[in-house]
């Protein structure tokens, strides 16, 4: 468990950054919602403290495996982070190109999301 506690103390000390997860809600039954006539609703989530890394022109972002668990309420973090919408950091929105989940005993104690820029940004 030695691993888990050092990543987390590494992700507190060098991290601190906050990132928006943003998810789209499903449509609620109105006729003009399947008509494509009401805007789509989001829900946003807020991972800190993460570290953000931009190495190589790719964004990444390191996060604590329990604050992701607890955060988002499942242990099926990957899957779930897979179907954001975007990703805020820094402003700039993102999308979620692949999670990485790091395990010693098979318990996860970090994940590593890579980042790739939504078409149409900038």
């Amino acid at each position: 468990m030695s691993g888990a506690v050092s990543a987390q103390a590494l992700l507190r000390a060098l991290g601190g950054a906050a990132v928006l997860v943003r998810f789209a809600l499903p449509p609620g039954g109105e006729d003009g919602e399947e008509l494509g006539l009401a805007s789509p609703e989001f829900h946003e989530v807020e991972l800190r403290p993460v570290l953000v890394r931009l190495l190589q022109g790719r964004t990444t972002v390191l996060a604590d495996a329990s604050v992701m668990e607890s955060t988002l309420g499942t242990d099926d973090v990957k899957a779930v982070l897979l179907s954001a919408s975007s990703v805020t950091v820094r402003g700039e929105s993102f999308r979620i190109e692949a999670v990485e989940r790091r395990a010693v005993f098979g318990r996860a104690y970090l994940y590593r999301l890579l980042l790739a820029e939504k078409e149409g940004a900038r």
